[in-house]
């Protein structure tokens, strides 16, 4: 696929990302991940988002394209290229996109399509069966104990394995940062920056280094409680 330099579409990354928060994935070996590509359609222009990521230990690869086409006749190419390729696919409409998907023996393929006023967003995603997978939501990271991980995506950054972790605590901000900033330092971690967050979210973020690898926290209180909370920890 060629990349003319064109502006992935970040916020339908984000929704394709809590679709599946839900879904399970086998054990991740990003550096042996091996999957197909979903062909770019004539005209479009587009680039990569993520050629290895897994999500919740689920493989899968993202590339983003824009194209001037109609919805429709992007729903109908790739409908005919999957059919093409023995594939049954199926058309899912929702909240104003469209997603067109199908399986084969090992893969899914997935076309979501956001159209617009004057082009259509689109995200070619393709992974292993979430029906062959097995869910793995564990992290390395000392989290203090009660933190519930909703979602763990793990990426190549700059050929660096990279981990995000997205989870929830029934605490507040500031009680669940002295904890998790202990147990990062009595485990190696130096603290490079932490502050309370300042505006009208109430919270927390850090900065820490071990070594070669870097983690940033943030944590926010939610308006019924509880706390909301990211670490990004490049390995």
């Amino acid at each position: 696929m060629s990349n003319p330099g064109s502006i992935a579409p970040r916020h339908a990354v984000a929704c394709l990302l809590l679709l599946l928060l839900s879904v399970g994935g086998a054990a991740t070996d990003l550096a042996g991940v091996d999957l197909p590509m979903l062909v770019l359609m004539p005209g479009a222009q587009g680039q990569w988002v993520s050629k290895k990521m897994a999500l919740n230990g689920l493989p899968m690869s993202i590339y983003g394209f824009t194209t001037r086409a109609d919805v429709d006749a992007v729903r109908v190419y790739y409908t005919d290229y999957l059919r093409s390729r023995g594939i049954v696919a199926h058309t899912d409409r929702s909240q104003g996109s469209v997603t067109v998907g199908g399986a084969d023996e090992k893969h899914y393929y997935s076309v979501q399509l956001t159209p617009h006023a004057d082009q259509v967003e689109a995200l070619l995603v393709v992974s292993m069966r979430p029906d062959l997978a097995t869910p793995d939501k564990v992290s390395a990271l000392p989290l203090p104990s009660g933190v519930e991980i909703k979602g763990k995506y793990e990426y190549l950054d700059a050929g660096q394995l990279a981990e995000s972790v997205d989870f929830v605590a029934d605490t507040a901000a500031h009680v669940l940062a002295r904890n998790l900033a202990g147990r990062l330092e009595r485990t190696g971690w130096t603290v490079i920056m932490a502050e309370r967050m300042r505006g009208e979210v109430s919270g927390w973020t850090g900065e820490f280094q071990r070594d070669g690898e870097q983690l940033q926290a943030q944590l926010m209180d939610q308006p019924g409680g509880g706390v909301h909370g990211m670490i990004h920890w490049r390995k």
